[in-house]
C-alpha cells in the first residue's frame, strides 16, 4: 500500500542519551529527566525550533520563578524539603502545562511527587493557583494529576539503566509526543493532540495520552491505550471527558484486540498502517475526532523497525504497536 500522507509538518530531538548505567542512586533518572525536558524545550541543539514548549516556572532548590533553572542534570534536585520542580508550557492552540515535581519523601532520590497537567496553563497565583517556592510545587485550580506522591518512574529503576529520549513536535504547536526507552522498552509516553476533523461541538477539542513506567516486562501494546486512565479531552467549555483512542471502535473489548496481520502482505511485501480515532467513554456519545500522525501498526513487527525499506527508510518508526513519523534520516535508538 501506498504510505501514509502526513497531515503535520514535524520536527524532531531524538536519540537523547538519558540514563548512562551511571551506578549513583538516583543519577540516571535525573539524566532521563533532563533530556526530557531539554528536547521538549528545544534544548541547545534546537531540533524543536519552531514552536517548542517554554520553561514557565522553575525551580533548582536554591532559586525559583520563571527562570528556566533547569540548565544540566545536575539542577535536578531529589529531596524532601527544597528540591526542583518544573513547569512546562505548550505554545500551541491550547496553552496547557505540565508541572512536574521532584520531592521525594523517601531515600531513594528516584521517585516523584507529582506529575499533572494544566489544560488553562494555569500553575501560577495569578490564574488563581499558587507560583511555587523553593520546597513546594506551584498548583492550578484545574489540574490534573497524572503520578502521584512518592512514585516510582523509569519503570521503577533506581541505577544502572540506559535510557534514550525522543521527542516530537509539529511546527503548529498543537501535537507532541515524548517517548522514552528504558533498556530497549517504550516505558514513557506522552502525547498531546488537538483533535482534528471534530464534530460539532468539540472544536478545540485536545485528547491527551500520558503514560509513565509501563513495565519492563511488556513492550507498549495498543491495548495500553484503551484503559481509562491517563486519557483526557478537553474542550472549548473546559469540559473533561475520557477518551479512547480507537480504530473505528469504541467498546474496549474491541479496541483492546490486537492487529491480526503478523505477516507482511505476501503480494506487495508491505505492513498495514491503521489510522486512529477518539471516541468517547463513559455515556460513550461516539466519534469526536481522528488524531493525526499516529496509526496501530502490526503486532507482528519489531520495536524500532523503519518504514518503508526503500528509497528513504527512516521515514516512519514502530514504536510498541504503533507508528510515528520519523525524521527520514536517522535510526531510533532504545538503549
Amino acid at each position: 500500500m501506498a504510505l501514509p500522507t502526513l497531515v503535520k509538518t514535524w520536527e524532531h530531538d531524538i536519540n537523547n542519551q538519558g540514563g548512562v548505567s551511571s551506578g549513583v542512586s538516583g543519577e540516571d533518572c535525573a539524566r532521563t529527566m533532563f533530556q526530557m525536558k531539554d528536547a521538549l524545550t528545544g534544548g541547545g541543539s534546537a531540533e524543536i525550533a519552531t514552536k517548542p514548549m517554554l520553561v514557565s516556572r522553575s525551580c533548582d532548590s536554591v532559586s525559583f520563578g520563571t527562570t528556566d533553572y533547569w540548565l544540566a542534570y545536575t539542577n535536578i534536585v531529589v529531596a524532601n524539603v527544597n528540591h526542583s520542580w518544573i513547569v512546562l508550557k505548550s505554545q500551541g492552540t491550547i496553552p496547557y502545562e505540565i508541572c512536574i515535581d521532584m520531592q521525594d519523601n523517601s531515600p531513594h532520590k528516584y521517585q516523584l511527587n507529582y506529575i499533572g497537567v494544566s489544560m488553562t496553563g494555569s500553575f501560577n497565583a495569578g490564574a488563581g493557583g499558587s507560583d511555587g517556592s523553593l520546597s513546594t510545587r506551584p498548583t492550578a485550580p484545574d489540574e490534573l494529576q497524572i503520578l502521584g506522591t512518592d512514585q516510582t518512574w523509569c519503570a521503577g529503576l533506581n541505577v544502572g539503566f540506559l535510557s534514550r529520549v525522543h521527542a516530537m513536535m509539529s511546527t503548529d504547536g498543537d501535537t507532541m509526543m515524548l517517548i522514552v526507552h528504558i533498556n530497549n522498552v517504550p516505558t514513557i509516553v506522552w502525547r498531546f493532540d488537538l483533535v482534528q476533523d471534530p464534530i460539532t461541538g468539540y472544536v478545540n477539542g485536545m485528547h491527551v495520552w500520558m503514560r509513565m513506567q509501563i513495565s519492563l516486562a511488556n513492550a507498549l501494546s495498543f491495548a495500553e491505550l484503551t484503559t481509562v486512565s491517563y486519557k483526557w479531552s478537553y474542550d472549548a467549555l473546559a469540559d473533561i471527558r475520557s477518551t479512547y483512542i480507537s480504530y473505528e471502535a469504541y467498546d474496549s473489548t474491541e479496541v483492546a484486540c490486537s492487529v491480526g496481520f503478523v505477516v507482511a502482505n505476501e503480494w506487495d511485501n508491505d505492513w498495514p498502517f491503521y489510522p486512529l480515532g477518539v471516541w468517547t467513554v463513559g455515556d460513550k456519545r461516539g466519534r469526536v475526532g481522528t488524531i493525526s500522525d499516529l496509526w496501530l501498526g502490526s503486532t507482528g513487527t519489531n520495536e524500532a523497525d523503519h518504514y518503508p525499506d526503500v528509497p528513504t527508510l527512516y521515514q516512519f518508526a514502530q514504536v510498541g504497536d504503533c507508528i510515528i513519523p520519523w525524521d527520514s534520516t536517522n535510526q531510533i535508538l532504545t538503549s
